[in-house]
């Protein structure tokens, strides 16, 4: 099993990558992975992954009249030893654009990252990038691309400082800009936010031209922002809710919320000392965090305060994607990822145990249960799975898992939040090359 460093999401695709320079897809919401090891990562740790907000694979017509898949959208991923790799076809072939150069830890990009066909002045067709990107990592590196990750180039950070996260706002763009001497650089406008070790948080309101460090909230009336770092402590992630409003999370439990853009912070209580290794905002309001030995926690208050959410698995997590109708996608250690539906279910996949020998469904725990309750159930090979939760009538009411998936350990964790107290049966059923399995087991909510 690898450790998982990124992850991605759209529709019913998600992308996650890891060490070893591993990559893993998924075209069924989740539902089971193919994994690889593109040549151009070389091995290299992946540590950082941004796509374009719409990416995938479809189905394509072939000239015999049958139908393969074609992926769309673009990914830069980026990791150990300057590596950063671009994929323009939603993750299925990755290139390399530079393989030198300090590791680097994060990436982020505006929602347009793409890449478009154009036409070449001897008739062929070639293609470009288009959309903005940041990468930061050790020594206080900041590369910028204007061109969806094609080509990047230095930024001074004014920090020599390891940088783990960087984001960027909704006005974030670069574009070409023509030199005197003819040659073309990037000029760049908007916010962008990037932290890291001891405390760093650094700004820029130009599209990453210049960076400043941010510093902590006055505490009453309009004085000035101290000069004082924050916090010292190590931070991982930021997020941007809004075009002001910015979330970090770091080590100890750290969260840190702006509301200026970056400009100066206020410390928020987590309620945990677990490091908290992902922040991802869903808009100004809603949000997820990720940490150490499982944490997730969520915000509904555009992260004034934060609440504890019931996690299936004690792996770390390292990573946070959010699709457009709300499903979160959370990755980490062994191999895990972990899925949420508007906080009602959660799948995770741990295959690094020894593979099960028949196919099984245990009794839920805990089992009476108010609100949530763990699922878990195991394939000795892969197949189509679903589980439904039924009333005593019969009466499907809840769908907590469909698709296809591989053999190994599944858990599922199901929060009853809007149904009754009662008795309830949820239903495994199985479909596969090695024959057909369903299990019927009995639950009891009570409020």
């Amino acid at each position: 099993s690898n450790t998982l460093n990124g992850v991605a999401a759209s529709g019913s695709s998600a992308l996650a990558i890891g060490d070893g320079g591993q990559v893993y897809q998924s075209t069924d919401g989740g539902a089971s992975y193919a994994a690889s090891a593109p040549a151009a990562a070389g091995g290299n740790n992946l540590n950082g992954l941004t796509t374009s907000s719409s990416f995938g694979q479809r189905g394509a017509r072939k000239g015999d009249g049958t139908v393969s898949t074609e992926g769309f959208g673009s990914a830069v991923a980026v990791g150990v030893g300057g590596t950063i790799l671009r994929s323009g076809d939603g993750g299925g072939t990755w290139s390399s654009v530079q393989s030198s150069g300090n590791t680097l830890n994060d990436v982020a990009s505006t929602g347009n990252l793409g890449t478009a066909r154009v036409g070449k002045s001897d008739g062929t067709v070639s293609t470009e990038g288009f959309g903005s990107a940041v990468a930061v990592g050790i020594g206080g590196t900041i590369l910028r691309s204007g061109n969806g990750g094609e080509s990047w180039n230095a930024a001074a950070s004014g920090s020599s400082a390891t940088l783990n996260g960087v984001a960027v706002a909704d006005d974030f763009v670069l574009r070409g800009a023509r030199k005197g001497d003819g040659t073309l650089s990037t000029e760049g406008f908007g916010s962008a936010v990037a932290v890291g070790v001891g405390g760093t948080i650094l700004r820029s309101g130009d599209g990453g031209e210049s960076w400043n460090a941010a510093f902590a909230r006055a505490a009453k009336g309009n004085v000035a922002a101290s000069t004082n770092a924050i916090t010292s402590q190590n931070l991982n992630a930021v997020s941007f809710a809004s075009q002001s409003i910015v979330v970090v999370t770091g080590d100890g439990g750290t969260i840190l919320r702006s509301t200026d853009s970056g400009a100066s912070w206020s410390i928020i209580g987590s309620g945990t000392a677990k490091n908290l290794t992902s922040v991802k905002m869903i808009n100004a309001s809603d949000g997820y965090i990720a940490g150490e030995i499982g944490t997730l926690l969520k915000t509904t208050d555009g992260g004034e305060t934060w609440n504890r959410e019931g996690s299936p698995t004690t792996e770390d997590l390292n990573a946070i994607a959010i699709t457009g109708n709300g499903t979160a996608f959370s990755a980490g250690t062994a191999s895990t990822v972990v899925k949420t539906e508007t906080g009602t279910s959660a799948i995770v996949d741990n295959n690094s145990g020894t593979k099960p020998e028949v196919f099984a469904l245990s009794q839920n725990y805990p089992n009476p249960f108010n609100p949530s309750t763990t699922i878990r159930y195991q394939l000795p090979a892969s197949g189509d799975v679903k589980l439904r939760l039924y009333d005593v009538l019969g009466r499907e009411v809840a769908s907590l898992v469909g698709g296809r998936q591989a053999a190994g350990n599944y858990a599922v964790q199901f929060n009853a939040r809007g149904l009754s107290s009662g008795v309830y049966f949820y239903k495994l059923s199985v479909s596969g090359s090695t024959g057909n399995f369903v299990s019927t087991k009995k639950m009891t909510l009570l409020k």
